[in-house]
């Protein structure tokens, strides 16, 4: 009997029908994968049917049977995008989807706004790219430049940093007209170090506290571990699909080691009645534990409770922070005073001195005083002024960073030479 088998099963139709029934056949006692809107009723069916849990690491859905053998991983949040907009006092917002699970979590957020009997004016829009959902942007902008909009990005992280960053590079785009409100729980996903200085209104959450000693554990293991063999790995960062799936080995082992304890026979019982004691497990004080994503506890019908989602925020003129925290249980957003937040490679960076190369220039750089016998001061920030060392200091403020002055050698700001090279301030 295999204990569990991973899959993923984004087949449609017969395919899937058949991918589902030969894991069946063999006596799978447990399935682990991913699915899509239109396979997960196929799932569910068969699951259902055979009594085997499917432990899932894919959006849950909405579901108020206590029957079901499903496992949701991934928690429903839409009540903590609802705390969020009512936090800042929308009236209104455009929701930014992609797929299919995108339209399913905007019609539970039509669902959440209705029972919270809050007022919101919700204009969505359906995207195929980037630069699609860009040129959109752009087009609102230009209708009415004075107007504050506030999109709910459901995108991956990855195009939803590259949306943001072609609205803030836009020169022609006033910034602080905007606001982006990261539909998925991935924000410390980003590159944050595209907004070490604020420069846009972001606020997202994340599941994975990296401060939590499980997580720090977990990463310490996953930056050994091969990226070829293991990819993702290699780095101090992981996506929170790869803690969730962690996460999802540790239940199904506290569940079978659970049931193993309390019953002998119970693998000789399995084929028949394995999965209902798997499944009556997860809703029970057995398998609740402190995981990678925070609480890891289950209701009858298979979803996430007790959980909590860290808040974090870039403003306009601020790196990235933590400002608040949401938790399921009541429902709750605790709004904290902002805290900035450091991935590894800012953290990397801090205490390390950069090197500046400048010319002498009125007024830009220039010497205070004459310190040294020979007529000339030592070249340090402290006895230098003008408005590059002034724009120096202050983003070496801003960044944590200290720095020393370096002049260019040949007092040339910089050409190409006739073999290619350069002089100048180019080639120090």
């Amino acid at each position: 009997m295999v204990i569990a088998v991973t899959v993923s099963v984004e087949h449609k139709g017969h395919s899937l029908k058949t991918m589902v029934c030969r894991h069946l056949s063999r006596g799978d006692f447990a399935i682990f994968g991913v699915s899509n809107a239109s396979s997960m009723a196929t799932i569910q069916s068969y699951t259902n049917t055979f009594k085997v849990p499917f432990v899932t690491f894919s959006m849950a859905q909405n579901t108020s049977s206590n029957t079901s053998f499903q496992i949701y991983m991934r928690p429903i949040y839409v009540n903590a995008l609802v705390a969020v907009i009512s936090h800042y006092g929308w009236d209104k917002v455009y929701y930014i989807y992609d797929s299919d699970e995108g339209l399913i979590r905007l019609q539970q957020l039509f669902q959440a706004v209705n029972m919270h009997e809050k007022f919101l004016s919700i204009d969505a829009k359906r995207i195929t790219t980037g630069v699609n959902c860009y040129d959109m942007i752009k087009e609102l902008y230009k209708q009415s430049e004075k107007e504050m909009r506030r999109f709910v990005l459901d995108v991956h992280v990855d195009k939803a940093e590259q949306i943001i960053l072609r609205v803030m590079r836009d020169t022609d785009i006033n910034n602080s007209k905007f606001h982006f409100l990261l539909g998925d729980l991935s924000m410390l996903e980003m590159n944050l170090t595209n907004f070490r200085i604020g420069g846009m209104n972001i606020t997202g959450f994340s599941m994975v506290n990296p401060n939590r000693e499980s997580a720090q554990i977990l990463m310490d293991k996953w930056e050994k571990l091969d990226p070829q063999q293991w990819p993702g790995a290699g780095t101090k960062s992981m996506s929170y699909e790869a803690a969730l799936a962690v996460d999802a080995v540790q239940v199904f082992t506290r569940a079978f080691t659970s049931i193993l304890d309390s019953d002998k026979t119970f693998l000789h019982e399995a084929l028949t009645s394995g999965g209902n004691k798997v499944i009556k497990c997860t809703d029970e004080s057995e398998v609740e534990f402190e995981g990678v994503t925070g609480t890891v506890a289950f209701d009858s019908t298979g979803h996430r409770r007790d959980f909590a989602l860290d808040l974090y925020n870039v403003a306009m003129n601020r790196g990235t922070a933590k400002v608040g925290l949401w938790r399921q249980k009541t429902g709750e957003l605790k709004v904290e005073k902002p805290r900035l937040f450091m991935n590894h490679a800012e953290a990397a960076s801090v205490n390390k001195t950069q090197r500046v190369t400048t010319i002498l220039s009125r007024p830009y750089v220039m010497y205070k005083s004459m310190a040294n016998s020979d007529g000339r001061p030592p070249i340090a920030k402290e006895n230098l002024e003008g408005f590059c060392i002034d724009l120096a200091n202050e983003v070496s403020r801003k960044l944590h960073f200290d720095y020393h002055i370096q002049f260019v050698n040949d007092g040339n700001y910089g050409r190409e030479l006739d073999n290619g090279t350069w002089n100048g301030m180019v080639e120090s």
